[in-house]
This record gives C-alpha cells, structure tokens and sequence, in this order.
C-alpha cells in the first residue's frame, strides 16, 4: 500500500440521530413527513435534517477524530414506486417529472409529479455510469 492514502482507514462509525422533527434550532431545514392519497394516487415522503457522525481514522499508527453531517437523501413515494427528487442549492426541491420547477416541499413535488402523470405509471429512473 505504502502511501498515505492507502494507510487511512475507517476505526469506528457511530451516528448520533438526526434532530427531531420541526427542529430548526440550529439547521434551519425542518424535517419533512407526510403520506396522503391525493388524486387517487398514494404519495407519501420524508426529509429529515443531516445526520451527525463521529468516526476516528488510523494515520501512521495515530487515531484522529472526524465529525461530519451526513446528508439524507428526500424520499418520494408515487403508489409505492419511487419518484427521483433532486436538492437544489436554495433548499426547495425538483423531480425527474417537473424538471424545470422549483417546489417549497416534497408534498408539493409529489403531488405536482401526480399532476403530471395523470393515470401514466411512474417508471424507475436508471442512473448512467
């Protein structure tokens, strides 16, 4: 292996939660939860805040303490199947279906996206790589 790189590795991970729901205290994100038939359809989502992580690496025989925020990904839900939706950098989202929209929340994503599909089913998105 020889170089530095190589030489870290992961000791321990421990997550420590994520804030409660509402809480803004100190993100100013508040968590995001709902599940709902609209349009006869079954949407449902959920954003929380980051996580927060603790873990140590082994440099050379040294453990150095790191912390980080590990972001969750929003997840929404269209009669079960998943509906790809995008963070934008303002914190409002976007979804594979309404591309060029901006939402306040995920309700608004996934009931947008229900909007547009009308009676189509939604389809799995595969991620080129």
């Amino acid at each position: 292996m020889g170089s530095t790189a190589a030489a870290v590795t992961a000791q321990q991970l421990t997550t420590h939660g994520s804030r409660a729901a509402g809480d803004t205290a100190e993100t100013g994100v508040t968590a995001e939860h709902f599940d709902e038939v609209y349009q006869g359809r079954r949407i449902s989502g959920s954003a929380g805040t980051p996580l927060d992580a603790k873990f140590s690496v082994a440099q050379t025989g040294a453990h150095v303490p790191v912390a980080l925020q590990v972001p969750i990904e929003p997840q929404v839900l269209i009669d079960g199947r998943a509906l790809h939706v995008m963070t934008n950098a303002d914190g409002t989202y976007t979804s594979v279906v309404n591309h060029y929209q901006s939402f306040r929340s995920l309700r608004e994503v996934a009931r947008a996206a229900v909007d547009s599909l009308g009676t189509a089913t939604l389809s799995p998105v595969h991620h080129h790589g």
